[in-house]
Formats: C-alpha cells, structure tokens, sequence
C-alpha cells in the first residue's frame, strides 16, 4: 500500500507538472523579443518626441496647465474638478514633476514626452500578446512613432499622451489575461491596476474598457465573468472621482460648461486618423470604401456558408497526449460541427449530433468482436 501511494503521489507530481508546462504552451507560442529590439523601439520614439520639445510656445491649454500646477495640491485638484474636461492622474504626475524640476518649458513637456516614448514598451508587449512576430510589430513600431497625432501629444502638457500609453498596455494588459491559464491571476490584478490609471487618466479609458468587454463576450466568453469583476473594481475605484464632479456639476447651474462648446462628431471626423496617418489623399475614400466592400464580402460569404466556431483540435490533443502515457486513446474534434446557427441541407438548426451515429457504430462494432481500435 506504501508503495502503491507513493507511486500514486509521484503520478501526481508528474501530472501536475505536466499540466504546468502544457499550460504554458501558450506563452511559449507568442514571439520572444530582445533587449535590443525594446531599446531600439525606444529610440526610434524618442526622436520625433524629444525634437518637438521647444519648437513651438505653449497654446492656451498649456497655459492653463502650467498655471493650475502653480497652485497647491487641494487647490489644484478643486480646479481640475471645475474644468470638468480631464481626470487628475496627469496633472497630479505634473505637479510633483514641477516641483522636482520647475517650470522650465522644456523640462515641463520632457514629462509628458517620456511618457510618450514609454509607450514602445507596452506597444511592444502588445504585438507580443496578439502574435504578431518581428515583421508586424516593427511596422507597428515604425507607424506609431512616426505618427504626427501621437507625436504631437506627446509633447502636449496635458493628459492625452498617457491616456494613449495607457490604452496600449491595458490592451496588451487584458490579452495576456484573457490567454492565461485558468489559476493565474497575477494578468488579471495587472488588468485592474492599468485600467484604473487608464480611467483617472482621460474619460475616454471607459471605451477602452468597453472595447475590451466586447471582446469577452464575443470571443473570449468564458473569461466575461473575471472581466466583469475587474471592471466592476475598476468603476468603484473610479467612483470618488465620479461623486466630486458630479456634485460641482449640480452645485452650479449651468453644468459641464467647461465642455459644452465642444461641437457634436460627424462622420468625417472619424477619418481624422486615417487623414493623419496617411495624408490628406484624395484616394483616401476610395480606398476605405474598398475595404469596407471587401470586409462585407468575406463577412458576406462566411455568414452564407454558416461558419461555425473554430475547431482547436491539435491543440486540445496535444494537450491530452500529455496525460494519457500508455493508455490507447483518440482524440475526436467536433467544436466546428456540433452546432448550426441554421439548417443547411440535412443538418437541422441547433445541435448536430456529429458523430453520435459513428460512435454508436463503432461501439457495436467492437461488442461484436470486430476489428474497431481494439487492435491500436
């Protein structure tokens, strides 16, 4: 009996490890990244963004940052809250900046520049977490240093350049957790810390999130509960912020007057990036009416050949062989045929029942002494 245990025990252990190292399949699969590739997309950001440090005076809402940062802490925070139009993470970073440094204008704006170049970092980390290998994630790189929207911010004394930092690492942040074992939490805390910053940083964090929880329900399903829980932390860590605006807001009659000029978006600002990336080209419309053409034809032709959910067969085999030693197995992927959306010839909407019939065979076959997989 001691040594049935042990061996007991030690098949455990060894199960167990195994279960790890397969749990880490997923991690060994995205692209690794040098050092040197981290430190020369760095540099690569750093250019643009340290060259725009000096070259045109502060504007209007730099003057505004620079004079509420002049005042102390609960006073500058109580105009923050008046100005309706920014949460305070940037400006409580500046403030003690300021105080580190002074208000030279270019020592000022090497705060939100830094913060600028670091977002090579979870960029980096992004196209990690999405797969993209070297080829994708230098031409990432390469872009999103180049662009003149987020070299322009990031030399802006204001929060839109560690929103947009920020935004980057909770994507990266949310696709290393969705793609973490089951057990592993650590992803998740990251996602809560990154998110809450993200939020405190600019308003616009929340469609990050949004963004993030359409992906959850659409593809990552059995991750929307953990999902719902970080966003749920994240609104109640978000909440104080939300009670002292809305309270200067109904204190004073006329409302979020500090962003009621700002006029409604049509449909040609939704270009605007677009525009930016690639210059002012008359073709520009052609070509995104080509590809939205495009994406509808494929999406087109997928939903009329009732594309089901992909099948990950070699992984989920890969996965059992680890544990089954010995033992005669096979592994039988149906995830793309059990199920249709509608009816397509003889299959009925709803559940398909592939293979029931074939297995049901297959049993008789081997109660009658034939031939089956009782030979494997």
């Amino acid at each position: 009996m001691t040594t049935s245990g042990g061996h007991a025990d030690r098949s455990a252990d060894g199960a167990e490890e195994r279960c790890r190292t397969v749990a880490a399949d997923g991690e060994a699969d995205r692209p690794r990244f040098s050092s040197a590739l981290l430190l020369l997309a760095l540099a690569v950001f750093a250019v643009p963004r340290l060259a725009m440090l000096t070259r045109y005076p502060p504007w209007q809402d730099e003057l505004w940052t620079l004079d509420v940062l002049a005042r102390d802490f609960p006073t500058m925070l109580r105009w923050i809250v008046a100005d309706q139009t920014h949460p305070p993470l940037f400006y409580a970073m500046a403030w003690v900046w300021q105080r580190v440094g002074g208000d030279a204008l270019w020592w000022m704006r090497l705060l939100p520049a830094l913060i600028g170049i670091a977002a090579a970092v979870p960029l980096v980390a992004l196209c990690r977490a999405a797969r993209l290998g070297a080829l994708g994630t230098w031409l990432a790189v390469l872009l999103a240093a180049a662009s003149p929207w987020l070299v322009f911010y990031s030399a802006e004394l204001r929060g839109t350049g560690l929103y947009a930092t920020l935004a980057v690492a909770s994507l990266a942040a949310w696709l290393r957790a969705r793609d973490s074992a089951t057990n592993d939490r650590a992803p998740w805390r990251l996602l809560l810390v990154v998110n809450v910053a993200m939020v405190y940083s600019h308003y616009f964090g929340w469609l990050v999130v949004a963004a993030e929880g359409a992906d959850a329900l659409v593809a990552a399903r059995r991750r929307l509960p953990r999902f719902v829980r970080i966003a749920a932390w994240t609104a109640l860590a978000f909440a104080p912020w939300v009670v002292l605006v809305v309270r200067r807001a109904i204190r004073f009659p006329r409302g979020l007057e500090m962003v009621a000029w700002i006029p409604r978006p049509t449909l040609g600002d939704f270009l605007d990036p677009y525009r930016a990336a690639f210059g002012a080209s008359p073709w520009l419309g052609v070509d995104l009416a080509l590809v939205v053409l495009a994406g509808g034809a494929i999406a087109w032709r997928l939903a009329r050949e009732g594309g089901g959910r992909e099948a990950g067969s070699i992984t989920a085999a890969f996965f059992l062989k680890e544990f089954v030693e010995d033992t005669p197995w096979v592994h039988l992927d149906m995830a793309g045929v059990d199920f249709y959306e509608k009816e397509k010839g003889v299959i009925v909407k709803g559940a398909s029942g592939i293979p029931v019939r074939t297995l049901v065979n297959l049993a008789l076959d081997l109660a009658n002494g034939g031939v089956g997989l009782a030979a494997g």
